[in-house]
């Protein structure tokens, strides 16, 4: 397995966890397709929330969210377009009610790349 895999896998172990803390729960994960991927698909309360991961490799925790080292940064409006395209078809293919909300979410998880401290920065109904 590679560095980057290892890492996002990781990063997403890290994000389900989270997430499972506050109240949410697996439906899928890693979702494919040869146009996008949907990394995480859970479910809290009546609302589906399509999970972006993206997990980064920092010196410094001072300033998350900030920068080319961000997770936010790292979603595109190309990623987006794609993960869009991915949950129509996720939700026709899973016969999802169609009165059903749903949302994208962002997980970024912040890993050190000194102590392997972990941060979490979690964005709720991301729209680019």
């Amino acid at each position: 397995m590679n560095f980057k895999k290892e890492t996002g896998d990781r990063g997403e172990d890290t994000a389900v966890k989270y997430l499972e803390n506050l109240g949410y729960s697996v439906l899928d994960r890693n979702y494919r397709k040869p146009w996008g991927e949907i990394d995480v698909v859970m479910k809290k309360g009546g609302n589906i929330h399509f999970v972006e991961v993206k997990t980064v490799h920092v010196k410094t925790f001072s300033n998350l969210g900030f920068g080319d080292s961000s997770a936010e940064e790292k979603v595109t409006k190309e990623k987006m377009a794609r993960m869009k395209r991915t949950i129509m078809t996720y939700l026709s293919e899973k016969r999802i009610p169609e009165d059903i909300d749903f949302q994208i979410d962002l997980v970024g998880v912040y890993i050190n790349k000194d102590t392997d401290e972990q941060k979490i920065n979690f964005w709720e109904d991301i729209f680019i």
